[in-house]
């Protein structure tokens, strides 16, 4: 396999086609700050691996609790509609805050819960 690596040329995303083509300008300036920060563009400040984001990006909170109401205050109402919780999005440095969080959701959804397994793997 090892002969395939000069035959490969490494490709990076530069555009976030979702916000391009739905030419919504807070979706687009989102993407672009998204890019910025992948590519290490945004200065790191205070704290190390900490970074400056605008004020009017979106609320920050302290405790994943707060996070919770301040995001999703109405989970059981309005779950129902896939529109609504495509709206929203949370950006997480740790995947345990992101588990959590997804965890606690899925708990007030109105519905029953199903697990699905996979397999990465073929026999």
């Amino acid at each position: 396999m090892a002969y395939l690596w000069r035959h490969v040329t490494a490709k990076h995303l530069v555009t976030n086609m979702l916000a391009h083509l739905s030419a919504d300008e807070g979706a687009m300036n989102f993407g672009r700050l998204l890019l910025e920060i992948g590519n290490g563009q945004i200065p790191v400040v205070a704290e190390p691996d900490t970074i400056a984001i605008s004020p009017g990006l979106g609320k920050v909170v302290a405790k994943l609790e707060d996070l919770k109401t301040e995001v999703y205050p109405s989970v059981p109402t309005h779950s129902v509609s896939s529109e609504w919780l495509a709206e929203w999005v949370i950006l997480s440095p740790l995947n345990s805050n992101v588990n959590q969080l997804n965890n606690w959701l899925i708990k007030k959804l109105p519905t029953d819960e199903t697990s699905y397994k996979s397999v990465d793997s073929a026999v």
